[in-house]
């Protein structure tokens, strides 16, 4: 940039200043002409800008095989990356709901723990308390407060923080420390259709069932905070950007809820009654084949999968335990005989 200057000065005669994002050119008749980084000028009449200052933005840009109106763009874009760094809001996944709008997999807000390490003051002071607060050693709480990055997201010890040690983190008023927003997946009737709705993973990603098999329908966009450091992290006074998270996609089931709810309560008496291996229960409409209700035995709450055993969570019944129906399927034959007038009663 100092060659460039140079080079106007020599064309030009007059004094120029050079002010990142923008050239500031001394015009003769005392009036100041910008040349923005944006490649947006001020004035509208190019009368008022030497043109031979504009040749020589041009060409100096040129001469890097670099077209200016994107040379100077590219410069200006750069620098915004450079300063700026975003505090991660994550989105809300789409809800997952019966035939009648009745919500089956639902989210809570829960808050995430983020550091900036370059802001933080006292990095000893507060790699221990947050070690206290989070219930893990200091040790590992050293390697997210001492880690050189511009953003550590202390993860996992630091995620879906509960309202009361989100509270008390807050009250510590420590600088560098940033509680964000984070969506939690809530299953609010638990084990209800648990095999068929599935579950997601800390990071809310699908990872069974309809969460898995519709998770590019069902996740959101995620936002940001925007706001500018330097390069030693120390934030600038410069305004923040707020980019408005984007919630996924609702996904409608044929599934009643109170079909399913008797169905779950009829499965739990005969596990109860006879003690099976296994249990398995569909309900079907036989006019459009749509699934109105489906459960097997054992289940688990969605909840809290990782209580669960593999086998467990991947044997969806219905769906797994298929086998020919065999002599099962005689009822059938006999049926459409007599519908048929073939046979009656008496036959």
């Amino acid at each position: 940039m100092d060659k460039l200057i140079d080079r106007i000065r020599k064309k030009t005669g007059n004094s120029c200043d050079m002010v990142f994002k923008k050239i500031i050119v001394k015009n003769a008749g005392g009036k100041d002409t910008y040349y923005l980084a944006d490649f947006e000028r001020t004035n509208a009449s190019t009368a008022l800008k030497p043109k031979c200052v504009i040749d020589e933005v041009d060409n100096y840009y040129n001469k890097m095989g670099v077209n200016v109106h994107r040379g100077v763009y590219k410069l200006s874009y750069l620098a915004n990356d450079l300063w700026s760094r975003n505090l991660p809001l994550k989105a809300d996944r789409g809800l997952i709901l019966d035939r009648n709008g009745v919500v089956l997999a639902d989210n809570i807000t829960t808050t995430s723990l983020i550091l900036i390490p370059n802001q933080l003051e006292d990095k000893e002071k507060v790699s221990k308390l947050l070690s206290q607060v989070l219930g893990v050693t200091k040790e590992e709480m050293d390697k997210h407060v001492y880690k050189e990055t511009s953003i550590e997201r202390v993860h996992p010890e630091g995620r879906q923080l509960s309202y009361e040690m989100a509270d008390y983190i807050n009250s510590l008023n420590l600088s560098g420390v940033y509680l964000v927003k984070e969506s939690k997946r809530y299953y609010p009737y638990d084990d209800l259709l648990s095999h068929a709705i599935g579950y997601v993973g800390i990071d809310n990603q699908g990872l069974s069932g309809i969460e898995l098999e519709y998770d590019d329908v069902l996740t959101g966009d995620d936002g940001a905070i925007k706001y500018y450091s330097d390069a030693k992290g120390n934030k600038l006074d410069l305004s923040q950007v707020y980019v408005s998270p984007t919630s996924g996609n609702n996904v409608s089931l044929t599934i009643d809820i109170n079909i399913q709810q008797s169905i779950e309560r009829e499965l739990d008496n005969i596990v109860d009654m006879f003690k099976p291996d296994m249990a398995l229960a569909l309900v079907m409409n036989p006019n459009t084949g749509e699934v109105l209700g489906m459960s097997s035995r054992p289940n688990y709450d969605s909840n809290n999968y990782s209580n669960y055993s593999l086998e467990e969570l991947s044997r969806n019944l219905p769906i797994w335990a298929s086998y020919e129906p065999g002599s099962t399927f005689k009822i059938i034959t006999v049926a459409t005989a007599m519908e048929l007038g073939k046979i009656n009663e008496h036959s």
